[in-house]
């Protein structure tokens, strides 16, 4: 019988064959899936034996992961704010700085509103990642998620239907008039720049390009969304949306009509401006 640290081996050496990121934890991660186990479970034992079955197993996932599928993909969830988040094919892998935007949104509704109900966008909602981590977050608050892509909006009606505790409603669209009254709308568009697109990582070209390219300039969702958020709030509510590195000039110009009482740009955990605000009038 195979034992851990040998397949931990074999898998290690195809996903640095095949040009994977993070082949070593890439491997830990396939061989606690194959086992039922957390990541590192399987590290405490390592002569420990596998059996036929889930060394199957572990390598059917290991040569996923070589073909450059993202890991998430593979596993078929993600954990995002240490929800389990069900992600696959046709929808975009939520990212580190997408739990900052979830937080920030939070800790903004907290501050002005305190802890009480919310009415709060979640718009291109993709796996419907914020809204999950917002109906955690905030207990009393109300969440609709909207969508474009009919196949990432299913993986967003189960998340919500996991995580929602019956507060998010998931709904299928490109835009959100007609919509609200929110008190908040957090968005996390596509921002890259179309040009950019076919030099990105193998592994991020796998997932939906609607959920990436951003237009030319990689402000055309940025620009619809910053024109219809006004109609689409209450007096006094606001708007927390992610950009791109170096975006966040164009898109606070957006923001400076007269609809809107101020403005900011907060930094993610790197120092980047990442995220902009805008409050209404009221």
């Amino acid at each position: 019988m195979t034992s851990r640290a040998e397949l931990l081996s074999r898998g290690r050496e195809l996903l640095e064959s095949a040009g994977s990121q993070e082949p070593e934890a890439c491997a830990q991660w396939l061989l606690a899936s194959a086992l039922g186990m957390g990541r590192l479970e399987p590290l405490a034992e390592p002569g420990a034996g596998v059996s036929p079955a889930a060394e199957r197993t572990f390598m059917r996932l290991a040569r996923k992961k070589a073909s450059g599928l993202p890991l998430s993909y593979v596993l078929g969830w993600h954990d995002f704010m240490g929800l389990r988040l069900k992600v696959g094919p046709g929808v975009l892998v939520p990212r580190p700085e997408t739990e900052e935007l979830t937080e920030l949104c939070a800790r903004l509704l907290k501050g002005q509103r305190g802890a009480g109900p919310a009415d709060i966008l979640d718009f291109c909602a993709g796996s419907g990642c914020v809204a999950a981590g917002l109906a955690a977050l905030l207990p009393l608050a109300r969440v609709t998620a909207v969508e474009k892509s009919a196949r990432a909006l299913r993986y967003a009606e189960t998340n919500a239907a996991a995580h929602g505790g019956g507060r998010i409603r998931a709904l299928l669209g490109d835009n959100f008039r007609g919509l609200g009254p929110f008190d908040a709308i957090a968005a996390n568009p596509p921002y890259i720049p179309a040009g950019v697109i076919p030099g990105l990582d193998q592994e991020v070209l796998k997932e939906p390009r609607v959920a990436l390219d951003g237009g030319g300039d990689g402000l055309k969702v940025v620009r619809m969304i910053a024109a219809d958020a006004p109609a689409a709030l209450r007096p006094g509510g606001f708007l927390a949306m992610e950009v791109c590195d170096g975006q966040a000039p164009a898109a606070l110009e957006l923001l400076s009509g007269p609809a809107w009482a101020e403005r900011a740009a907060y930094k993610d955990f790197n120092g980047k401006d990442r995220f902009v605000y805008g409050r209404t009038n009221g």
